[in-house]
């Protein structure tokens, strides 16, 4: 279903879309450009996805690269690829899995499987000069070797060097390498080599 939407097929199949669609059938292409809303009920495939707006995918996504600048929400099937970077809000109800994620905002996902993991709180300085409680990101699941975050709930952290800043609360914690916490931190079950500053 399209309305109000301008759907251009370039070259090598790359597609950019300008307003409101909703994709029924499986999509598989080399480049996806979006200034607006997308839902795809369907699998997607595509070396490179980038999303102004929103993005809501029922099915799973494959791809080489996704940014979003916006709001991205996926189904139990979640994500697959090599770079994530979202700058807005995330809420997924499945894994995503990518070599690297970076996360500026607020994210809500089951579980995070990926080389290396950066999450910062976008409203956390504004939160602080209005003495606003900041908003936690949630997961039930970070595993990478590289995590840096923040303002995060976590049932189970696991990692190999991992730096912990303010607001974060974590249920299993094990560290094969070295970690840093800011103090404050709330940690309930912490396995390795733990050093808090």
């Amino acid at each position: 279903i399209c309305r109000r939407t301008k759907i251009e097929i370039g070259s090598k199949y790359a597609m950019n879309i300008h307003g409101n669609v909703k994709f029924f059938d499986e999509i598989d292409t080399t480049k996806i450009s979006v200034n607006g809303l997308v839902v795809f009920i369907e699998n997607v495939s595509a070396e490179q996805i980038m999303v102004n707006g929103s993005c809501n995918a029922q099915a799973k996504i494959n791809c080489g690269s996704i940014t979003v600048n916006g709001t991205l929400k996926t189904g139990e099937q979640g994500v697959e690829c090599e770079d994530m970077e979202v700058n807005g809000l995330l809420n997924s109800e499945g894994a995503l899995v990518s070599k690297e994620v970076s996360i500026l905002g607020t994210a809500y996902a089951k579980s995070i499987i990926a080389q290396k993991v950066s999450l910062v709180g976008k409203e956390k300085l504004f939160n602080k000069l209005f003495s606003k409680p900041i908003e936690r990101s949630r997961f039930e699941v970070i595993k990478a070797e590289n995590i840096d975050v923040d303002d995060v709930t976590v049932d189970m952290m696991i990692g190999e060097n991992i730096m912990l800043g303010a607001n974060c609360e974590i249920g299993v914690f094990e560290c094969s390498g070295k970690a840093y916490v800011k103090k404050g931190t709330v940690i309930r079950n912490a396995k390795g080599n733990i050093e808090y500053i």
